[in-house]
């Protein structure tokens, strides 16, 4: 007996309802979720061995700017002294147990990092280390959570799967728990660069290239093992003509580094601050960077099986393969016309190319660095173009490898392996892959997906 077509429109419609009924429930479900795992978070911020063993760090060397007893704080002496100091400052305060403990875990500083961030940091903390370390644990995470939202959006990623990804980072990924454990900056890092993406892509907005360029360059000061972040993007936009962008995004990394540089200058006193920081880091003890305290750097791993220190070639090496890579996509796509929104793909393509390369070739990298991977996992699982077939390869490059690739990143937090050498090998393959995938994109290997037009600020329905 044929049934008539009213009967078909009334399955047909009924299956589209409960298809929608489908995402709605899967949603609401991802909300809860992330909602209770940003209360997780901050339980596990608040926890007593949370106590923020790098921000401390940060914070007593913010507390001595300027201080005339203090000459060098990159020096061994003062570094003894400092630490010294404050320990025994913890004692007659009566600081807590745990905050006492980290004092003395901390007697003898271990500083290298920029004056530019400990200015940064002595002009935001308030003196009250327990009260301090709330507020940048409060503001750190926020800035993740709008990094991630922020990239996905942009992306084009559906709200479903922008959700999954935020869920993945908060509750999953194992650089974002070691970074809320030890307070460090990548989560800042990570917002930042977002926001530079952000900003690259107002065109609309009358100078947005020399703030955008100015964002970059403040994130480099910063922290500087986002400079290959800068020079990729540099090597992309000469190899492509993009001439007007070196030019514009150049003057506000220019002024960036002046301004980061001066101020900071000010704040020490003098300019030598920053000779004295060149000079502690190429006298960075070997004791500090070994596997077994948790430097998961392919440098690192290299020398302990063969013995010889390969940091100098894989930090000429890894740049050299990524411009090849750009000139090789340049190739491919010289007869396309001019596409800003594949412009602006491009650029964060080379953003991301370049967080990989310092976490390839870095001699020091802590397993929270790798927090600066997650932009590689997002653009590399990135919802498919209305032009791309769902093929077999675009499921392993799309969606198989980098999810491996995130799982070897927190092979940690999943407790499979016992051996740190096991683990710093697997977070490193992890590693290499996304940079291969991120490569093969540079290339014009995988097609590439056309963003939000800029200015929307709408999702797409694409996910990943």
């Amino acid at each position: 007996m044929t049934q008539g077509p009213n009967v078909t429109d009334d399955r047909t419609a009924g299956t589209a309802g409960m298809m929608r009924w489908s995402v709605v429930i899967v949603r609401v479900v991802l909300v809860v979720l992330v909602c209770l795992s940003l209360v997780y978070t901050w339980q596990q911020s608040r926890r007593p061995d949370y106590v923020g063993v790098d921000l401390y760090q940060f914070w007593v060397v913010a507390q001595v700017i300027g201080d005339p007893d203090v000459e060098n704080i990159y020096g061994d002496e003062d570094r003894r002294q400092i630490g010294e100091r404050y320990y025994q400052q913890a004692i007659a305060q009566r600081w807590s147990a745990p905050l006492v403990e980290l004092a003395d875990f901390r007697r003898v500083l271990e500083t290298y990092s920029t004056p530019f961030l400990y200015t940064v940091f002595g002009w935001f903390m308030h003196g009250d280390y327990e009260q301090d370390l709330g507020r940048f644990q409060l503001f750190s995470t926020v800035l993740a959570i709008a990094g991630v939202i922020g990239l996905c959006s942009m992306l084009r990623y559906s709200a479903t799967a922008t959700m999954a990804m935020l869920l993945v980072m908060l509750v999953g990924f194992e650089p974002y728990t070691s970074d809320l454990a030890v307070a460090n900056v990548n989560r800042m890092q990570l917002g930042m660069l977002v926001l530079y993406l952000w900003l690259s892509r107002q065109r609309d907005w009358r100078g947005h290239a020399i703030l955008a360029g100015a964002v970059l360059g403040v994130a480099v000061m910063f922290k500087p093992n986002l400079v290959f972040a800068g020079v990729l993007l540099v090597a992309s936009w000469l190899i492509n003509g993009r001439y007007r962008d070196v030019l514009r995004q150049g003057l506000g990394m220019a002024a960036a580094v002046i301004v980061a540089v001066g101020w900071s200058s000010i704040e020490f006193g003098s300019v030598r601050c920053w000779f004295d920081w060149l000079a502690s880091l190429t006298a960075m003890p070997g004791s500090v960077d070994q596997v077994d305290k948790g430097n998961y750097a392919w440098a690192r791993l290299i020398e302990d099986g063969l013995g010889h220190d390969v940091s100098l070639l894989l930090a000429v090496f890894t740049p050299a393969v990524a411009i090849a890579c750009i000139w090789l996509g340049k190739r491919r796509t010289a007869s396309d016309t001019p596409d800003p929104d594949r412009q602006w793909q491009s650029d964060a393509i080379m953003i991301t190319a370049g967080c990989m390369i310092y976490l390839i070739a870095g001699a020091l990298v802590w397993i929270h660095y790798y927090m600066l991977a997650l932009p590689a996992a997002i653009v590399a699982l990135r919802p498919l173009d209305k032009t791309e077939s769902p093929t077999t390869t675009t499921l392993l490059t799309r969606r198989i490898l980098p999810i491996a690739a995130i799982l070897a990143l927190t092979v940690d937090k999943l407790g499979v392996f016992k051996a740190m050498h096991t683990n710093a090998l697997i977070v490193c393959l992890g590693a290499l892959v996304l940079f291969a995938l991120i490569l093969v994109d540079a290339a014009g290997g995988i097609s590439r997906p056309r963003p939000v037009p800029a200015g929307t600020g709408k999702a797409g329905h694409g996910a990943p």
